[in-house]
């Protein structure tokens, strides 16, 4: 039954998202009927496989639902898929080998900590540079599709779709979010940027002079800040790559979240707000609001990141039940 689910998921990729569970279901039971009326027993993985195969790749069977046409021919798609996993790999990898090249050449000091801000504010850039190097792959394939005929296309060896490779249907618990994840990298970029580089966008204006918000105390954690979120970016680039989180992922995840609740537990202890304005405008309700905050939120996330943590090795227990 786990070789059919693999299928069905595969095939709801390609689905539209208005009528995927129905699709899914009418196909599901097609596939029942096949292994009830050749008395297949259901645990028979190589039979089950030989009925999927009957029925076809995924992608031919979501678009016979569908009634659409891929804009790339299918006997392309192999290979589109192939090109486009070697530039996902090796287009950021030359990118950030490059920026690194840049940083040596453009200074006289190096840091390792610069060296690593350095390359993370390229990842932008990366993403859009590989944005439009998917896009122009996609056009040039599409164009490809377009130019040949059908007895060149026939003539094109395609793998021969094998069931029992199909990968397998990640669980919630390992599920992860595109958008979420590129939201998470991109804000945490946009943030090492802000405390490390324009602190002095968080400032305030006291008797004609600007003074920023944040003092040396808060100078002497940062290190530390930097670390935790690119840790952060580290962690959500893995899971970007590999589609799904891991055990290892998780557990990585797990101890960052008790990293940060830490710095959190150190800001909402430390005195790191600029005197001048917190004694200037009377604020001293402020620094007591953050510590109160900030204490609050690290709490929650050593619980929320606790209880997810426990949630995995309930799921691994009962998967090995």
């Amino acid at each position: 039954m786990e070789l059919i689910e693999r299928y069905l998921y595969q095939v709801e990729k390609y689905l539209p998202k208005a009528n995927r569970k129905e699709i899914s279901n009418e196909l599901r039971s097609l596939i029942l009927e096949q292994l009830d009326d050749q008395d297949i027993n259901i645990n028979d993985e190589d039979k089950i496989a030989s009925i999927l195969k009957d029925f076809g790749e995924p992608r031919k069977v979501a678009a016979s639902y569908t009634k659409q046409d891929g804009v790339i021919a299918n006997e392309l798609v192999p290979i589109f898929y192939l090109v486009l996993r070697i530039l996902f790999y090796v287009l950021p990898i030359t990118l950030l080998f490059v920026s690194m090249i840049d940083y040596f050449s453009s200074n006289d000091t190096y840091s390792i900590m610069d060296l690593l801000l350095s390359m993370l504010y390229r990842v932008p850039n990366i993403l859009m540079a590989l944005m439009a190097s998917i896009g122009i792959l996609f056009v040039v394939f599409s164009g490809i599709s377009q130019g040949l005929t059908s007895k060149e296309l026939e003539d094109i060896k395609v793998p021969e779709f094998d069931p029992l490779k199909l990968p397998k249907v990640p669980t919630n618990i390992y599920k992860v979010s595109i958008f979420e994840t590129l939201f998470s990298i991109l804000a945490s970029i946009l943030f090492l940027y802000i405390i490390n580089y324009e602190q002095g966008l968080i400032a305030i204006y006291f008797e004609g002079e600007r003074y920023p918000l944040l003092n040396t105390r808060f100078q002497q954690i940062l290190p530390y800040i930097n670390i935790g979120l690119i840790v952060q970016i580290l962690i959500s680039t893995a899971h970007l790559y590999i589609r799904q989180k891991t055990f290892l992922t998780k557990t990585m995840e797990y101890i960052h979240t008790i990293y940060s609740a830490l710095i959190l537990f150190i800001l909402a202890a430390a005195p790191i707000f600029n005197e001048t304005i917190i004694n200037g405008y009377d604020l001293s309700i402020v620094p007591r609001i953050f510590t109160i905050i900030l204490i609050i939120a690290g709490l929650a996330s050593i619980i929320g990141g606790t209880i997810e943590f426990i949630k995995m090795f309930v799921f691994i227990k009962r998967e090995e039940s």
